[in-house]
């Protein structure tokens, strides 16, 4: 590879897979002011077969193989509009957990799964002026989790990730016209 330092890496698509799953979607509206939906995706791979060429002082078995998918990611979320109106606005709490299993890095590195719990409060139309307010936190656990995996590699001095975002607070404006 004419970009690596030392001219010494190859790369080679070694491995066949079998990758399968299901994705579920799915909502309940119980009243016409609160909504539960959930999403997941349960995903399972296997490494079928290896094909490499041979080179000498490279081990590379199915367990090197990258495995990027978790076996499961989802939402749960509900949102409620409240039963009263200030400034005949409408107030709408929304709030979600997302979670996901273990997923890879590269060489087969595992990279931790995680849950973030996440709220949102919405005032829509105050006053009737077409100006609406909402107020939001994220990961209100404060969980500490890598988000993606930047660099796994064995031969590789230094291991990196991409940290996940601490718990976050805001406040969105918007006025329609």
């Amino acid at each position: 590879a004419p970009d690596n330092p030392t001219n010494g890496s190859f790369g080679v698509n070694a491995a066949d897979l079998s990758i399968y799953g299901v994705e579920i979607d799915a909502a309940v509206s119980p009243d016409r002011n609160v909504m539960i939906s959930f999403n997941g995706a349960f995903t399972h791979m296997t490494v079928d077969k290896l094909t490499l060429p041979t080179v000498a002082g490279i081990s590379f078995t199915a367990n090197d193989v990258n495995k990027y998918s978790p076996t499961f990611s989802g939402t749960a979320s509900a949102s409620w509009t409240l039963p009263f109106h200030p400034a005949d606005g409408d107030l709408i709490l929304n709030g979600d957990v997302f979670m996901t299993a273990d997923f890879g890095g590269q060489y087969g590195e595992k990279m931790p799964g995680y849950h973030l719990v996440n709220m949102r409060l919405d005032w829509k139309n105050i006053g009737s002026t077409g100006f609406d307010l909402g107020f939001f936190a994220r990961n209100l656990t404060k969980a500490r989790y890598f988000a993606a995996p930047d660099v796994l590699l064995k031969s590789f001095p230094v291991n990196s990730v991409a940290v996940g975002d601490p718990r976050t607070y805001g406040v969105v404006a918007r006025l329609s016209f």
